[in-house]
């Protein structure tokens, strides 16, 4: 096959796994509201409105919109900073938590089933060819 030929297959594998009911709960995971919710709960460190707006590339209005809309789910708690009153830091809350705890143990359980029809020697070349593309798109990201 030529370079062409595979990128063309390429190309039309991805749209079949993009058509997936599975990959859509993936990507829906992976953005908007689910992926704030996520960074923030992995984040070691208070996260401010700003801070989310460099991280994800998206405009300070949308990161306030998102905001509001998680916070009146509940999700999380705007307060404001102790060291720096002109500050606010996000907080996920308990039931945020939960959500995201809930929503990952999906997302695990969905992969996980689509994954184990794979060899474990498939999976680490499927590992290692994801992590060489990412370091690729590093600069994007």
């Amino acid at each position: 096959m030529t370079r062409k030929e595979i990128v063309d297959n390429l190309i039309h594998e991805l749209y079949i796994l993009y058509s997936s009911k599975k990959a859509k709960n993936f990507l829906e995971f992976s953005k908007g509201e689910k992926r704030i919710l996520v960074f923030l709960d992995e984040s070691e460190n208070p996260i401010s409105p700003s801070d989310l707006a460099k991280h994800f590339g998206i405009s300070k209005q949308r990161v306030t919109s998102i905001l509001n809309a998680l916070n009146e789910k509940k999700y999380l708690v705007l307060e404001m900073n102790k060291a720096d009153r002109r500050r606010i830091v996000i907080n996920l809350t308990k039931k945020g938590k939960d959500y995201i705890s809930k929503e990952s143990a999906k997302i695990t359980d969905e992969l996980n089933c689509l994954l184990e029809k794979l060899r474990v020697s498939d999976l680490e070349v499927l590992n290692s060819l994801m992590s060489k593309i990412n370091n690729c798109l590093a600069d994007d990201l």
